[in-house]
């Protein structure tokens, strides 16, 4: 499989997820992550806040707001595709 990142969950676990696509929204960039080990589970959107020692630095997104508009982007995206 391509595009595998390995994040630590909360109890320091690492899991992997399959990058589902990378995509931006303005001047913001967003990843949707699909745990792969985990099945049924949902995808998940980050918002990708940069690059350090050359690792992509991904954040949760807390306000409402910005995660509807991002869904909404990625909705659009994966219509567009189909």
């Amino acid at each position: 499989m391509d595009n595998i990142i390995t994040l630590k969950d909360e109890e320091g676990k690492n899991v992997d997820f399959e990058v589902i696509a990378n995509f931006k929204v303005d001047d913001d960039e967003y990843s949707v992550l699909f745990p792969i080990e985990e099945n049924g589970e949902e995808a998940l959107l980050f918002k990708v806040i940069g690059e350090e020692g050359g690792e992509t630095i991904l954040e949760y997104i807390e306000n409402d707001e910005e995660f509807s508009r991002a869904s909404k982007a990625y909705h659009e995206l994966m219509n567009e595709k189909n």
